[in-house]
């Protein structure tokens, strides 16, 4: 982490005037301050300037994710365990300290966790305007009640320009992982929500990025999906762990056209990727359109799918929907399997499908499943970054990975992502 820190400012008419401080690595501060005598912009710093994009964007209503990198420079350890579980909360929700409190396994510490949400240095982008008292009161905050409500009211109000998945995952770990999909695909339902018949797909995705990785650096992903019946371009944002466990993230994805790439590219400039040249259109090869926007392909991956629809027990349309992906990929000349179940919620809240679901199936398939929170972008990146150090090692029957290498994987993803 580099020591420098450059200061500018942000003003909004919703929150007066921000101090912002940043390394050429990560925010470290922001701070409600009165109006400056000398203004200070971005200037060309990236962090700064990726920062007040996102802010405007947040302002605006267009999103209120924040992907640019932060740094705690001050804080106990226990503050900034609670400052890190202020993030798992999104936009339009709130939790109370009690809540938080048991969250981060400290129940008794309501008071503690209130005292650490005042001294919160990174206010707006770790949100510690969305905890409130349990009586559902607001509580104080540091720049006065009437902020943290503005605060609150804005982002009930956010018109999200991406839809947003809400989902649960599973790696399947064995040394024959398709006995477990063979227990699996047995099933008539999960718990008490029944499972449609089982419908298989066949596709590649290729993920795409600029030279300069904008795209990852940002936690996005672009992919193209080739099946059997045409091609799907998408969009794919930064997951967010919500409090039962599960994952929220914005996703658009549209059958491949030109309009799709169009749109697609504009929402790119949303999140500070902005694509001067134009594509070549008209040859039918979609790969060809992308890379002539400067894209290259960074990974490739072979999956085989199993789907099946979410039923209630007293409704007739699905409510969500259950997935086992058999992911197969290469690093060099070396084969590796990947399987993964999803379980979907299209309906609020997520938390009961989610959590009876991955209840119900840890219960029945004990160890075979850990939950798993990494999405196949990243975990396939991570195993091919980790094979080709050598720090990859006993992977059974020469495709499939161990425990030890998922908890391998999980802990590289903790210090990189």
């Amino acid at each position: 982490m580099n020591s420098t820190i450059t200061t500018c400012y942000y003003h909004h008419e919703l929150i007066g005037w921000l101090k912002i401080c940043a390394t050429e690595d990560a925010v470290t501060n922001i701070e409600f301050v009165n109006k400056p005598s000398n203004y200070l912009g971005p200037s060309g710093h990236p962090v700064l300037a990726r920062v007040v994009l996102e802010l405007d964007n947040y302002f605006e209503g267009k999103s209120g994710i924040f992907t640019t990198p932060i740094h705690f420079i001050e804080g106990s350890k226990f503050q900034q365990m609670v400052w890190r579980e202020l993030l798992k909360i999104p936009p339009g929700q709130t939790m109370s300290y009690a809540q938080v409190a048991s969250a981060i396994g400290k129940p008794k510490a309501a008071r503690a966790v209130g005292t650490a949400n005042g001294k919160n240095p990174i206010p707006i982008i770790v949100p510690c305007h969305r905890v409130i008292n349990s009586n559902g009161h607001l509580g104080g905050y540091s720049s006065g009640v009437e902020l943290k409500k503005a605060l609150i009211d804005h982002e009930k109000t956010f018109s999200q320009i991406f839809p947003l998945e809400v989902e649960a995952k599973l790696v399947i770990i064995s040394e024959s992982p398709w006995e477990i999909v063979s227990g699996l695909n047995e099933l008539d339902s999960i718990g008490k929500f029944a499972l449609a018949p089982i419908h298989r797909l066949h596709f590649k995705d290729f993920y795409f990025d600029l030279h300069d990785r904008s795209l990852t650096k940002r936690k996005w992903g672009l992919r193209l999906r080739r099946q059997e019946d045409g091609a799907k371009i998408a969009l794919k944002g930064p997951g967010l762990e919500l409090k039962d466990g599960s994952i929220e993230r914005p996703e658009l994805e549209m059958e491949w056209s030109q309009q799709a790439l169009d749109k697609i590219l504009k929402l790119m400039v949303k999140i500070g990727i902005n694509i001067d040249s134009k594509p070549e259109t008209g040859n039918g090869n979609v790969e060809k359109s992308l890379r002539s926007l400067g894209l290259t392909v960074i990974q490739e991956r072979d999956t085989h799918r199993i789907v099946r629809k979410m039923y209630g027990t007293t409704k007739r349309e699905p409510i969500g929907e259950f997935v086992i992906d058999q992911v197969s990929f290469f690093v060099g000349n070396k084969p590796f399997n990947h399987y993964e179940i999803e379980i979907e919620s299209w309906v609020a809240p997520e938390s009961e499908l989610i959590q009876n679901s991955v209840q119900f199936l840890k219960l029945k398939f004990g160890d075979s499943l850990m939950p798993w929170k990494i999405d196949k972008l990243a975990t396939v990146q991570i195993v091919s970054d980790l094979f080709r150090s050598g720090k990859l090692t006993n992977v059974v029957s020469g495709d499939l990975l161990t425990r030890s290498n998922y908890e391998t994987i999980q802990n590289e993803f903790v210090q990189k992502f």
